[in-house]
């Protein structure tokens, strides 16, 4: 895990966003969760060093806003999604949709 961390690191030194929105973590089952907890820990350090505004909302606050329900399956978000964006193929790409389209329209 420590490679990767290391590479996921120095590819977000790569980027040049403003502000970095990401999804909370709940109920991740053993080592994906200290995976994603992870991550998530390395997006914030390099969100603070380089001085990017940071955000996070809940996967309930997406499903709610790209479906009308907080409790939309995986399957439900992609669907959703893909009737805007056809090019989407999966759970990952929709979620990642998902917040962007939250974002823009909380704006």
């Amino acid at each position: 895990m420590g490679e990767r961390l290391h590479e996921f690191y120095d590819w977000l030194h790569t980027l040049r966003p403003d502000q970095v929105i990401y999804e909370k973590l709940f109920n991740a089952p053993g080592r994906s969760a200290l995976t994603l907890n992870a991550m998530t820990g390395v997006v914030i350090l390099v969100a603070m060093q380089r001085g990017w505004e940071i955000s996070s909302v809940s996967p309930m606050t997406i499903k709610k806003a790209v479906t009308g329900t907080g409790r939309a399956s995986k399957k439900d978000m992609v669907e959703y999604i893909q009737k805007r964006y056809p090019e989407v193929t999966d759970h990952n790409e929709a979620d990642a949709l998902g917040i962007w389209l939250w974002y823009s329209e909380a704006e």
